[in-house]
């Protein structure tokens, strides 16, 4: 409960562990881009600036991911969340739910998000969150599937041991 979180004592607030979710940020703005209403034939720079300038739940501070990342103790990879949550679960000794999908992006029908990307645009989502790429080691992947061994939360240092 994140207002409830913020107000505790720093002290207090170093004992806890605060998990968060991450995603490539390429490919969550394909998600965005079907899921949300403006009328771009594709996505280009000036759509990226309009979701991202005009639109705070999407990008808050100049980062993608700024309501979660600063105080989370773990990161679970979208691209590996249900192998990363059960992970995290069983080492804290709970089990693991089921949850249901929700929200999900038809319209992309499965298509990789390197589909929806021009050189250009590809290069500008890169410097426009370059930060979010650089604290989650998120990069363009040529291949069309990520391989889920490939991607695994990350610890912050000293606070979760992997």
């Amino acid at each position: 409960d994140s207002p409830r979180w913020t107000v505790l004592p720093e002290a207090e607030r170093d004992t806890y562990e605060v998990w968060t979710t991450v995603r490539n940020p390429y490919d969550a703005l394909v998600s965005w881009w079907h899921a949300v209403p403006y009328d771009h034939p594709r996505i280009s720079p000036e759509w990226v600036d309009r979701i991202l300038d005009h639109d705070p739940k999407y990008m808050m501070g100049g980062r993608l991911w700024e309501l979660h990342g600063p105080e989370a103790t773990t990161a679970l990879r979208f691209e590996t969340l249900a192998a990363d949550l059960e992970r995290e679960l069983t080492r804290v000794g709970l089990p693991m739910p089921d949850f249901p999908v929700r929200n999900p992006t038809t319209s992309r029908a499965g298509r990789p998000y390197q589909e929806f990307y021009d050189a250009e645009t590809r290069e500008y989502v890169r410097w426009r969150i370059a930060d979010d790429f650089e604290e989650f080691g998120y990069e363009w992947e040529e291949r069309a599937v990520l391989n889920p061994a490939q991607s695994s939360s990350f610890h912050r240092e000293g606070v979760v041991p992997c």
